[in-house]
């Protein structure tokens, strides 16, 4: 039974920015520059910042059954305001199959992929498809000994099924970490394909994985950020958004 604390936390009037701690940004602020102690800390760092009638809920992931998940259906069930990212958006965007098929939908470029539960076509990258698996982890298959021991890795001995996406021989595989969508690259093209990304799945902050072949980027996953894996220049990127962020609670000013 909830106690009438706890419905005084859950009922609160969104409208009131006060009520909003910073902690994601706080997070950055106070360990940007120790990028181990962050990935540690940062998924225990939820935000809520209310901008206009939206209300968006910043985190370094946003897994399904994760506290940042029942953040956001706790928030959807109460006084009606636009929640970003949505629940429904997280789950999209964090299954690869599904993700790989709303995107190639709103044309952002995919590569050839299907789902299996034994073989793949060589080479191929492979994601796992279930409860446990985290679409920042793939594994990179190329020859047909080691196909073997990487499918069983991803669908544990043959319980679950996996997604592959065929490559070709040359390729690239590169991440990229965004805030609203937004990345410190000049590259005109990753920058559009980043930014089309997040207005179809809505995720504020999050980890792209793309392959660079045949001269043109194509999506991989969507997935968590490993802030131990961040540049040195995205850090500064991310620095300077949250201080944007951090002025008068507002937001908008990242999306544009």
């Amino acid at each position: 039974m909830e106690s009438e604390d706890d419905d005084e936390l859950n009922s609160f009037d969104i409208k009131k920015s006060e009520n909003y701690a910073l902690p994601f940004f706080d997070f950055l602020e106070e360990n940007i520059d120790n990028s181990s102690k962050l990935s540690k800390k940062l998924n225990k760092g939820i935000s809520e910042i209310y901008s206009d009638n939206d209300l968006f809920i910043l985190s370094s992931e946003y897994h399904y059954k994760t506290e940042p998940y029942y953040q956001i259906v706790l928030r959807e069930n109460q006084n009606g305001y636009k929640i970003t990212p949505s629940s429904n958006k997280v789950l999209d965007a964090y299954v690869v199959p599904i993700c790989l098929t709303m995107a190639k939908i709103a044309g952002i470029p995919v590569l050839e992929w299907g789902v299996s539960d034994s073989q793949c076509p060589l080479p191929s990258i492979i994601y796992g498809i279930n409860y446990y698996s985290d679409s920042s982890k793939f594994e990179v298959v190329e020859d047909l000994n080691f196909s073997k021991v990487a499918v069983k890795k991803v669908t544990h001995s043959g319980k679950y099924p996996f997604c592959f996406q065929k490559i070709p021989s040359n390729y690239e595989i590169k991440t990229f970490t965004t805030l609203f969508g937004k990345n410190d690259t000049e590259n005109p093209e990753v920058s559009a394909i980043l930014k089309k990304i997040y207005e179809v799945f809505e995720i504020p902050v999050a980890k792209i994985i793309l392959v660079y072949c045949e001269e043109k980027y194509y999506l991989s996953s969507i997935s968590p950020i490993d802030f131990s894996r961040v540049s040195s220049e995205e850090e500064g990127v991310f620095k300077a958004m949250a201080k944007i962020g951090m002025k008068n609670g507002k937001i908008r000013n990242f999306c544009r």
